[in-house]
């Protein structure tokens, strides 16, 4: 078989001498002098040495040739199972008397499931205790990655040989009690002669030892800081070895992937993927040095983990963060006619979207896939504490892209624009950078705005500057002359703003005072000459005379609208006169707004002002108009009970519940007013039952309130109030209940007073219960409780073991009723059996 084997190449050799293979068994001439025996050893089909030059279609039809004198022969298969037994016996015989060190050595090895069950991972399922105990310091996962690597080579590098290799390598320095960890195998298949099987097997073991020696082992000896001359000849138990080590595992599971005790560490579809870190220390088990017992899993994981970061691309680690599973990719492709054939792939969205998935990667941050265009917010710890900033990608200079609004940072909130580094032909960083510039500028009048409309609502047209806007406003306001900026102040006067006089002299030669349409102002601006103002600048001297006028903004038919941003003021509006409500009136309001609302509003009357204070009014009316609504209905419902009558007194005053209908008729209004002068008008003239902080207190209250209310167990206070005319403690509980509700809120809250009532009612109605009776004979007792109406003595109500029976007229069944749920509460758990029967005649007994 070698022989022929050896000619494999030789196309015509093979075709000649093949089939003289079965002359061994059939000849011409049967008879012969003595039996002939022949018994050939071989590892595979031969079919499998045929060499490149046979080609497909010869390899299958030399297959079939061997495969019909293949068939002449008997075969013996010796199984994998019998492997153990081979090694033991050929392989690691024992010298006389040299039995109990082994022994005593493998009766030390670790019993530790999650790392014996992987050294158990053996070629089948026969692997047990026995086996591995005859392979010893083989484990049987060791030997059938032997078995499965040898496969892949020819015969000068059978599992036997290699085996007999590992144990010539550590003579010098493994101990009896040392298991050989499965990486040591891959130095043994790398070592000068190994022949590969075929040209894609020797082309798999070339990939795998060009990643590791010109990507991996650089990075290991700078992470242990040695040179490959110093690394040489360091003991097994060094740092670097066993890290060499693990990696090398890794790398074997790669080349030979079907391997039993490697398989758990590439099969992607396998359920426990969690095992595999923790696998990997198993297989090279003793060689990890941990201070702590069970820390070897994050110190293969804290490794891969540093050299995939580090630029090694063929490292795969799952999403799985506290223990992923490991993989490496070996690649040996041809990458540029993988390219050519997916040329049409290579289009912007896939560039763009390639590298989004780079660029934040790099920042630790995992963004959705749509957020090219959008933003996205990126939460991380920094320094102890956590911060959040915003993050978008796309493409700065197309404005329908990315709008205006996805450039601009909201509030304190950082924001990172992350352009694309191309774009369409014609375009280039510049006109990047001009669209920012763009920005820049319109967030400076953004600035200048803002500043306008603080001092145009205040009495003195003067605001404070921050320290940040100084310099935008000195270089934006003073040149326009829209206010001054003074070193640590803003100014807005009629001095300092002097178009205003301006444009109100242009007006009332045009006879307009009421309404003047922005249209006229703009043309206005260029008389008597042009200042060559762009749209963005014009706008903001509209908006700062609107501010100065305190003129509302109107857009054809429509009612009061908005300001538009300064670069869409154009001749579509007009700004109006607003209906502002008298000056008595707005204090009213704006003191009614803070002591009910909780809305400052410290400034002046204006249109802005009053359109302010109006829109915060009716967000809090809103708000708290629905519990106020539900505390309505629930105190009509239990009024009777509560004592409550929701009139006035003589003093004008209002109970609880006439208060509360109070407040929630006033948010009600509120809330549905769309006008904001009839709003601040109605909300300064509306009747109160109370001072605004009572009316305040209601309000506030009113959900926290409605929870009591619906907490209450009102049968129970029920059973109480029928007792109370008899039961001095009964009618004292009902008068302390109806006492704090007769009070308001502001004075005396009712919820802890419904609390302490209802846990009052329990211990009264539970004292009464009737007690065990002592059974003397089996006659029942028959007590008598006390009257329930005070009118005439009651039937006697029968107990025998916790039994009883009463009969009551329809009007005090309350009181039973009662004295039933006491007793339901006094046994909890307890199973309570109700029977009833109703007589229309005398009650019977």
């Amino acid at each position: 078989m070698l022989w022929l084997a050896s000619r494999s190449n030789d196309t015509t050799f093979v075709n000649r001498e093949g089939p003289k293979l079965s002359k061994l068994v059939e000849s011409a001439s049967s008879r012969r002098p003595i039996p002939l025996m022949s018994f050939v050893a071989r590892q595979r089909d031969i079919k499998d040495f045929l060499g490149a030059n046979f080609t497909g279609a010869e390899k299958y039809a030399t297959g079939q040739t061997f495969r019909w004198w293949e068939d002449r022969f008997n075969k013996i298969v010796l199984a994998d199972g019998n492997l153990p037994l081979i090694v033991e016996r050929r392989l690691l015989s024992l010298k006389p008397g040299g039995r109990e060190k082994p022994e005593a050595a493998f009766a030390h090895v670790t019993r530790e499931p999650k790392v014996w069950n992987v050294l158990l991972d053996g070629l089948d399922d026969s692997s047990d205790q026995l086996s591995f105990r005859r392979t010893y310091p083989f484990s049987p996962a060791l030997v059938s990655t032997m078995v499965a690597l040898a496969g892949l080579l020819q015969r000068e590098r059978t599992g036997l040989r290699t085996m007999a290799e590992l144990l010539r390598r550590g003579r010098d320095e493994l101990r009896v009690d040392d298991l050989i960890p499965v990486g040591d195998v891959y130095d043994v298949l790398m070592s000068a002669g190994m022949v590969p099987l075929t040209d894609d097997i020797a082309q798999h073991f070339a990939n795998a030892r060009t990643l590791f020696e010109e990507k991996l082992l650089p990075r290991l000896l700078d992470r242990h800081r040695l040179t490959t001359d110093r690394a040489e000849g360091l003991p097994r138990t060094h740092a670097f070895v066993s890290d060499a080590r693990l990696v090398k595992t890794a790398l074997l599971t790669a080349i030979a992937p079907n391997v039993p005790a490697l398989r758990n560490l590439t099969a992607l579809k396998l359920a426990a993927l969690k095992l595999a870190a923790l696998k990997l220390a198993a297989l090279n088990h003793g060689t990890i040095k941990v201070r702590l017992v069970g820390d070897e899993t994050g110190k293969v994981l804290a490794l891969f983990k540093e050299l995939g970061q580090s630029g090694v691309s063929e490292i795969h680690l799952s999403d799985d963060q506290r223990n992923p599973l490991i993989t490496i990719q070996l690649a040996g492709v041809d990458y540029e006619s993988v390219l050519d054939r997916v040329r049409n792939q290579d289009t912007n969205g896939e560039r763009r979207q390639l590298l989004r998935k780079l660029v934040f990667t790099s920042l630790g941050a995992s963004a959705p896939a749509d957020t090219i265009g959008g933003g996205y917010t990126h939460s991380f710890v920094w320094r102890g504490s956590r911060r959040t900033v915003d993050l978008v990608y796309g493409n700065v200079r197309n404005a329908e892209e990315l709008p205006d609004s996805a450039l601009l940072a909201e509030g304190d909130r950082w924001k990172l624009v992350i352009d694309f580094p191309f774009d369409e032909q014609n375009f280039g960083p510049n006109d990047d950078l001009a669209r920012i510039e763009s920005e820049v500028r319109r967030s400076d009048l953004t600035t200048v705005l803002e500043y306008l409309e603080a001092a145009a609502a205040d009495e003195h047209g003067r605001v404070p500057i921050a320290a940040k806007d100084r310099e935008v406003l000195k270089k934006v306001a003073n040149p326009l002359k829209l206010g001054e900026a003074l070193e640590n102040a803003f100014l807005l006067t009629a001095d300092t703003f002097p178009l205003r006089r301006h444009l109100t002299q242009l007006a009332a030669q045009d006879g307009l005072e009421q309404s003047i349409g922005v249209g006229k102002l703009i043309g206005w601006l260029d008389q008597p000459q042009a200042r060559g103002l762009d749209p963005a600048v014009r706008g903001l001297v509209v908006a700062a005379f609107a501010l100065a006028q305190d003129r509302e903004w109107f857009r054809g038919e429509e009612g009061p609208v908005p300001r538009p941003p300064v670069d869409r003021i154009d001749a579509a509006y007009e700004l109006r006169l607003p209906r502002l409500p008298d000056e008595s009136i707005w204090r009213g309001a704006v003191d009614r707004a803070a002591r009910i609302f909780g809305v400052p509003s410290g400034e002046r009357r204006s249109a802005a002002t009053v359109n302010r204070l109006a829109g915060a009014v009716r967000t809090q009316a809103r708000a708290l108009q629905e519990p106020a609504r539900k505390l309505v209905a629930l105190l009509e419902t239990h009024r009777d009970a509560l004592g409550l009558t929701g009139s006035r007194a003589a003093d004008g005053t209002s109970d609880r519940l006439g208060l509360v209908r109070n407040a929630a008729s006033l948010v009600t209004s509120l809330a549905a007013e769309p006008e904001a002068y009839d709003l601040v008008s109605g909300l300064a003239s509306a009747a109160l039952d109370a001072a605004p902080e009572t009316v305040a207190r209601s309000l506030k209250t009113a959900e926290s309130m409605v929870a009591a209310l619906d907490r209450m167990d009102w049968d129970l206070l029920r059973a109480v109030e029928t007792r109370s005319s008899h039961d001095q403690t009964a009618a004292d509980l009902v008068r302390r209940l109806r006492d704090a509700a007769g009070y308001q809120e502001v004075q005396l809250s009712l919820g802890p007073a419904l609390a302490d009532a209802k846990r009052e009612a329990q211990q009264l109605l539970a004292n009464i219960v009737i007690p065990d009776p002592i059974i003397i004979d089996p006659d029942p007792i028959i007590i008598w409780p006390d009257p329930i109406d005070g009118s005439s003595d009651p039937d006697p109500v029968t107990v025998t073991d916790k039994t009883g029976t009463t009969t009551v007229t329809a009007g005090t069944i309350d009181g039973a009723l009662g004295t039933l749920k006491a007793l339901a509460d006094a046994h909890p758990g307890a199973q309570i059996t109700i029977s009833w029967r109703i007589s229309t005649g005398e009650a019977q007994s």
